[in-house]
């Protein structure tokens, strides 16, 4: 049996027929393999030549107004009688916040300008004589949900520079599947902060906790770029998401970015200079 076997793979070597129909099947599949690696090695060197890479300071951060908020108070005691806006409300100048009641009389008091209110006193609590029984935290209109205050450590603070790009996501949201809102750094404080010196300022201790509570931080004050359409977005489906006012976010700070080619060049002399021993 196994002599039969033999004379036929004889045969077949002896049989030059199927040679030329080898190179028809076996080179088309070749030459896609050899034009698909050719692709690649020019897609690969045409992103190292012209593609870049962003270095980014990322940070927690909150949509808020860089103004300072104000109180509402008035100059005697009472009793707040009925509250009339909620929390996180907006409000027009001269719109109904709260009535306040005396000895002498009930008062209705309204917003000083437009803003937002951020917290007043619940109804028939009691207050005294110049004491807070609103805050309402003003916006120009040119601002309106686009002011974001974000916290950055030391060992980041030199590298975030005035007029620097940002990519902010609201935290609730996926980055890779939602992208991203551009905005500009317009301003850097050099003194720090903690999350109990912005929680006062802020009126709201939940707004401060986006903030470390074991170390300084340094705010950072990000204006939301804009225009026609709304905010400026990195696809076209988040035009349609809101962004506002308390909402928290996680920004990238763009201070430099690199040619590929730059950031490969520096690896390879990384590498030398750590087998010299420099």
């Amino acid at each position: 049996m196994s002599e039969i076997f033999n004379d036929e793979a004889l045969q077949a070597l002896d049989d030059r027929s199927e040679l030329k129909e080898m190179p028809r099947v076996v080179s088309p599949a070749l030459w896609l393999v050899l034009s698909t690696l050719l692709l690649l090695c020019g897609v690969a060197i045409f992103w190292c030549m012209f593609g870049k890479v962003n270095y980014t300071v990322r940070a927690q951060a909150v949509v808020f107004s860089f103004a300072e908020a104000k109180a509402i108070t008035v100059p005697y005691g009472g009793t707040v009688h009925h509250v009339v806006a909620t929390n996180g409300q907006e409000v027009a100048a001269g719109t109904p916040l709260l009535s306040v009641r005396s000895q002498l009389a009930t008062t209705t008091l309204t917003a000083p300008e437009s803003g937002v209110v951020l917290t007043s006193k619940p109804a028939e609590s009691k207050f005294e004589a110049r004491e807070p029984v609103a805050w309402i935290l003003p916006q120009e209109a040119r601002f309106h949900e686009r002011e974001v205050l974000a916290y950055v450590t030391f060992k980041d603070l030199r590298k975030v520079k005035l007029d620097a790009k940002v990519q902010l996501t609201p935290a609730d949201l996926e980055r890779e599947k939602w992208g991203y809102a551009v905005g500009t750094v317009k301003g850097v404080e050099s003194y720090p902060t903690n999350r109990k010196m912005v929680a006062q300022r802020l009126k709201l201790a939940e707004l401060a906790s986006v903030i470390p509570a074991e170390e300084p931080v340094y705010e950072v004050r990000i204006v939301l770029d804009k225009d026609a359409d709304g905010l400026v977005w990195s696809r076209r489906k988040s035009k349609e998401m809101a962004v506002t006012t308390g909402m928290p976010c996680n920004v990238q700070i763009i201070w430099n970015r690199k040619y590929v080619w730059e950031v490969l060049l520096g690896r390879v002399e990384n590498t030398l200079n750590t087998l010299r021993g420099k």
